[in-house]
């Protein structure tokens, strides 16, 4: 089933484009994922994404990016409890299709 992830995290484009390059995912799409869209607000990023499942996501989530923040920021890796949690849900309309 389709799967939605809103995240809105703070650190704004330029940590957004630092754990991106990071992650190489220009050049290497992470499976399962369908769409991504980020956007700016002040020093926050929004982003949202469509995957093929959870798992996809979580897979992701655990082996690309988690990792990828953790080199950007260091010692300044905020706590499990203090990071930023994704929305996840299913996907339930799209269009147009």
């Amino acid at each position: 089933m389709p799967t939605t992830v809103l995240l809105r995290t703070p650190g704004g484009s330029d940590l957004y484009d630092r754990v991106n390059e990071e992650m190489g995912v220009e050049n290497d799409l992470p499976d399962g994922l369908i769409h991504h869209y980020a956007a700016a607000a002040g020093d926050e990023m929004i982003i949202f994404d469509v995957w093929e499942s959870r798992e996809a996501f979580e897979r992701f989530q655990n082996e690309r990016l988690r990792p990828a923040i953790a080199k950007v920021l260091g010692d300044q890796m905020p706590s499990p409890e203090d990071a930023p949690r994704p929305t996840v849900a299913e996907l339930h309309n799209e269009f147009p299709k």
